[in-house]
């Protein structure tokens, strides 16, 4: 889940679920897939992003960027 005003990228194979939801007027987008990498050039807390599973997770001064495997 992902806060969509915020800057990001996405490489992300298998995807299997989309889609973009409005909470509280703001814009989220929700996305289901098997592996991949995401880069968060924007807000990073807790009301801006969520994730869950088979990850590695780096969070550097201007940017977060995770690496998602598949679950084995």
């Amino acid at each position: 889940v992902f806060d969509l005003s915020q800057q990001y990228k996405t490489n992300l194979t298998g995807v299997q679920f989309f889609r973009a939801v409005e909470i509280d007027g703001n814009q989220y987008g929700v996305w289901v897939f098997e592996k991949g990498t995401f880069l968060n050039d924007g807000a990073r807390g807790y009301e801006h992003w969520a994730f869950i599973g088979n990850h590695d997770f780096t969070d550097g001064q201007e940017s977060a960027f995770v690496t998602f495997e598949s679950r084995t």
